[in-house]
């Protein structure tokens, strides 16, 4: 009778998980013929192996499910990790001509250049980093609106760049940076506003 039950569950289960269904009914099966031969109820061991046979079937199918939706979860992460980091060294360059802007800190023209090439260097990666598979995971303050939007939000980086490079070698003084900075990191915040998860 276990041999049928076995052969019959296994044909239905992909080759991996097969050993997994043997250690299940081998188990199962050996405590219920332990249980019914002390009482004397071995006549309704086919019943009972019913049972045991879809209770089996069912834990199967969560330890799949839970293995399925695992893997789905993990396989964004690389590419959500490396949009992050790109974006990390972005706000890290802005940081300083933002307070040079609020003149908490004496303006540097060098600061505010290396700022732009880091705007210009890093901003054309990111388009690439937004796959159709990378909407969860890796905590991602990605909203969804970027795949419903996908034009706009590429075309912000192509005028990020675009302003980044028209202000290089535009800024020489703290007068020229508030004139010019707003423009470039504007469309930061821009983008952030429509496209990304508001902080909690």
């Amino acid at each position: 009778m276990r041999a049928v039950f076995v052969y019959a569950n296994q044909k239905a289960m992909p080759a991996f998980y097969r050993p997994l269904s043997n250690d299940i009914a081998n188990s199962a099966l050996q405590t219920a013929r332990q249980i019914y031969a002390s009482q004397g109820l071995m006549g309704s061991m086919c019943f009972r192996l019913k049972e045991l046979y879809m209770l089996r079937t069912l834990i199967l199918a969560s330890v799949i499910s839970a293995t399925a939706f695992s893997a789905a979860s993990a396989q964004n992460v690389e590419v959500i990790k490396q949009r992050k980091e790109l974006f990390e060294a972005m706000g890290k360059a802005a940081k300083d001509p933002g307070k040079m802007m609020k003149q908490e800190i004496p303006f540097d023209k060098a600061t505010v250049e290396a700022a732009l090439d880091t705007f210009i260097e890093k901003t054309p990666k990111l388009p690439d980093l937004f796959p159709d598979d990378s909407k969860e995971g890796g905590k991602t303050e990605a909203l969804p609106a970027i795949w419903q939007n996908k034009k706009d939000f590429t075309d912000r980086f192509t005028k990020l760049v675009a302003d980044a490079k028209a202000a290089k070698g535009m800024i020489g003084d703290e007068f020229a940076l508030m004139e010019k900075w707003p423009t470039v990191v504007g469309n930061c915040g821009g983008c952030h506003k429509k496209y990304r998860e508001k902080k909690k």
